[in-house]
């Protein structure tokens, strides 16, 4: 069976910041396809602005293979959230050859009466909960803020502690990456993992492919 690596990202991560959070990406996924000793893996991605299509090109350059987890409809996605040139890099990365399929989220539909922005929130929500819940390893793209998972959260943070608390075999990798008007501590290629079935704040350093991980990742 395929490697399933999830992707969550910021979309406003510093653009200073990028070509190192590229970089420390770029190692982890050349370090997984290094140990696993082929490219049976597959990301899940939605390819939003921002850290997603820093990882979709990743991926792309690397030729591994990619399902796009989309929200709602590409029609409704893009035209929402997506700049003129964000909607032209979406378009070439959706469409890249180690694409292999895009589908929408299940039970993305939302059938409750809520304003358009509880409906927004919960079709993002429910692709969280899809990619956290059928990665193997979820690529956080994150600047170490948590989330409260309360009912109106659907970002990083929250996939974060989904892959954590919603399974017992599984990890994240976490690629620090600082957003734009936050303030931060830290390096923007600093990596770090934790093992599903734990809280939030018990990351440890990531040094090449750590001990703990290789099991997971050559199985």
């Amino acid at each position: 069976m395929a490697l399933v690596i999830g992707v969550s990202a910021h979309r406003n991560i510093k653009p200073e910041a990028a070509p190192q959070v590229s970089c420390a990406v770029r190692t982890v996924l050349t370090d997984i396809l290094r140990l696993r000793g082929n490219n049976d893996i597959v990301t899940l991605n939605g390819l939003a602005e921002g850290g997603d299509m820093l990882c979709g090109q990743v991926a792309c350059e690397l030729g591994i293979n990619t399902m796009v987890v989309l929200p709602t409809t590409k029609e409704e996605y893009l035209s929402a959230d997506f700049s003129d040139d964000g909607i032209a890099r979406f378009e070439r990365l959706s469409t890249a050859q180690n694409v292999v399929k895009t589908i929408i989220a299940p039970d993305a539909e939302c059938r409750q009466k809520l304003t358009a922005q509880e409906i927004k929130d919960y079709r993002f929500r429910q692709q969280s909960l899809f990619v956290a819940a059928k990665s193997d390893i979820l690529l956080a793209l994150w600047d170490g803020t948590h989330s409260d998972m309360n009912v109106n959260e659907c970002g990083t943070a929250f996939a974060v502690r989904a892959a954590l608390e919603g399974k017992s075999n599984g990890a994240v990798i976490a690629v620090f990456a600082p957003r734009e008007g936050k303030a931060y501590i830290g390096q923007p290629n600093t990596i770090r993992f934790c093992l599903s079935g734990k809280t939030h704040g018990y990351y440890d350093e990531y040094a090449e492919i750590p001990e703990r991980l290789k099991k997971l990742i050559a199985n």
